[in-house]
């Protein structure tokens, strides 16, 4: 290894410990456990390559002191070098991490080395084979700004059984939702994913996604997602932003609360007492026939799910009509992984989103 990049190690576990020190004394002030300096430790880090480190050391507990973990013989880096690794997995992003360490970057060859290391998981998780789920969820986020070269989009298949739900798929490409990024995902499904126990498809209202859908697997009954489908329905509602919010939080409410297909019925046709502007401007009642085609109850797909309900019995009815949200499952990795968040490459996010899976329990085991 070049001399510049052992000073870099050097110095980074250092500055780590250091920092740890200086915050462990700020933290127990008034305690009995003290700082007792440092102990001079030469690391062997690779078979050729020696670290000089001061490890800091306390009266009572080294212990104390996650990153001291060089005891009084312990005369390698591996430990130490997986510890680090660790805390910055379960951090999630190298930001986090910086905070916490009072530092302000990390080396690159540590990035990196996490990096193809969850790259390779990735890549052993898309390989493997995924059964005994009952329900698929199939959507696309998209990250980074629109008209950059840094937007990308995320195809995902989440499986859901009585034990949870677990993402069973996902693959980032540059640039938006298309057909080619659904062909992929679906050839994945054929080839991976044992369908016997499917009882239920849940996708949005993509038009490419829904041709390829009833063309591949017409053999698995298709759920809309109604959180969708009425996203897509207030689209040109009248009330502004807020007013449209309000008025998906009540629909949606009322939804959940429904029990037969009449109330569904009802609720869908409750659309049409609203306001909208046309669709190029203007102003006066929103005369389109995709409009209507969407409230329509017997337009494709709104209520497969009643009729699935005897066969589904590890749901209640409750929580069948929230498990047909797709957009619930992204809430949490969206605030995690930043939408508009400038992504360099697709590996990058790839990674990331390895990291918030796994940091979350969604893989399968």
């Amino acid at each position: 290894m070049e001399r510049r990049l052992v000073i870099m190690y050097q110095d980074f576990y250092n500055d780590v410990m250091y920092k740890e020190r200086e915050n462990f004394l700020i933290e127990h002030r008034d305690k009995t456990n003290r700082a007792n300096g440092y102990n001079d430790r030469q690391l062997k880090y690779m078979i050729d390559v020696t670290l000089d480190l001061k490890v800091p050391t306390m009266r009572k507990h080294n212990h104390d002191l996650e990153y001291s973990v060089l005891t009084k013989y312990k005369r390698t880096g591996k430990l130490f070098d997986k510890r680090v690794k660790s805390f910055y997995k379960t951090r999630m992003f190298e930001r986090e991490m910086c905070e916490i360490l009072k530092i302000s970057t990390l080396p690159r060859e540590v990035k990196e080395s996490i990096k193809q290391e969850y790259l390779e998981k990735y890549n052993d998780f898309i390989s493997s084979k995924k059964q005994g789920y009952d329900l698929l969820k199939l959507d696309a986020t998209c990250f980074g700004k629109k008209d950059t070269q840094h937007r990308y989009t995320a195809y995902f298949v989440w499986g859901f059984n009585g034990r949870g739900k677990h993402c069973l798929y996902y693959n980032v490409v540059q640039g938006e939702e298309n057909q080619a990024g659904w062909q992929e995902l679906i050839q994945y499904i054929l080839s991976n994913i044992n369908l016997e126990d499917v009882k239920l498809l849940i996708s949005d209202m993509f038009g490419a996604l829904k041709t390829l859908l009833h063309k591949n697997l017409s053999f698995i009954p298709l759920q809309n997602c109604m959180w969708h489908r009425f996203y897509s329905l207030l689209k040109y509602y009248k009330g502004g932003k807020y007013g449209r919010r309000s008025i998906l939080s009540k629909k949606y409410s009322k939804l959940l609360k429904s029990e037969t297909r009449e109330e569904l019925e009802d609720l869908l046709n409750s659309f049409k007492k609203l306001d909208f502007y046309k669709r190029r401007g203007g102003s006066g009642k929103l005369n389109d026939p995709k409009l209507d085609r969407m409230i329509s109850h017997s337009w494709e797909d709104n209520f497969t799910f009643l009729d699935l309900e005897k066969e589904m019995k590890s749901y209640t009815r409750n929580n069948l009509i929230q498990t047909t949200d797709i957009e619930s499952i992204f809430s949490d990795m969206k605030f995690y992984l930043k939408k508009n968040h400038k992504y360099n490459t697709v590996e990058e996010l790839t990674f990331k989103i390895f990291f918030f899976l796994e940091y979350k329990n969604y893989l399968p085991t």
